[in-house]
């Protein structure tokens, strides 16, 4: 009886045992869960910080795109308004050059030295004003000179041309000049 009664109370230690492992394991299976779902919600927060920072991030690049965009516009407007007030100022400048063809005699003549003045703050007024109301001339130099030969000494030995043109390459006269414009244009 004394060892049925060692056995049984072994066997109860060891249900006792088992009852306790089996709460211990129960307890452990529990706080791992409840590990795993912070965890997971942990993940879940950083995950939504970031998405958030990443569209944060998203918007402030559209945000640069769009302000890049609109100085990009603004640059293009300003360009465009320069050039057309650039244009008008042509227009203005070419009307009053065409003005100055038809106004009376007494406008026409000038003194020198108000010509001159006028010509320096234009440079190359006379031959612009001359050169837009010729259309021949503009005609003539407008044409391009690209693979044309000039026949003028065609059949001249080198002898002849050195006869023709040596001695003034050979000596020039202090006499020769350039022509000036009003000269070339008279």
């Amino acid at each position: 009886a004394a060892k049925a009664q060692q056995a049984a109370r072994e066997r109860a230690q060891q249900v006792e045992a088992a009852a306790v492992s089996a709460l211990d394991r129960e307890r452990a299976r529990r706080e791992e869960t409840e590990r795993e779902r912070e965890r997971a919600e942990e993940e879940r927060r950083r995950r939504e910080a970031e998405r958030k920072r990443q569209e944060e991030e998203r918007a402030r690049e559209e945000e640069e795109e769009q302000r890049r965009e609109d100085r990009r516009r603004a640059r293009q407007e300003e360009k465009r308004r320069r050039k057309e007030e650039k244009a008008r100022q042509r227009e203005q400048e070419r009307k009053d050059g065409g003005e100055d063809e038809y106004e009376d005699e007494a406008d026409a003549n000038r003194s020198s030295s108000e010509e001159h003045a006028r010509n320096r703050r234009q440079p190359g007024g006379v031959f612009k004003a001359v050169f837009r109301a010729d259309t021949a001339a503009r005609q003539h130099w407008g044409e391009s000179v690209k693979g044309r030969v000039s026949h003028d000494y065609k059949g001249m030995s080198d002898a002849d041309l050195d006869r023709r043109f040596g001695r003034q390459a050979a000596q020039p006269s202090a006499a020769e000049k350039l022509m000036t414009e009003e000269e070339v244009l008279a």
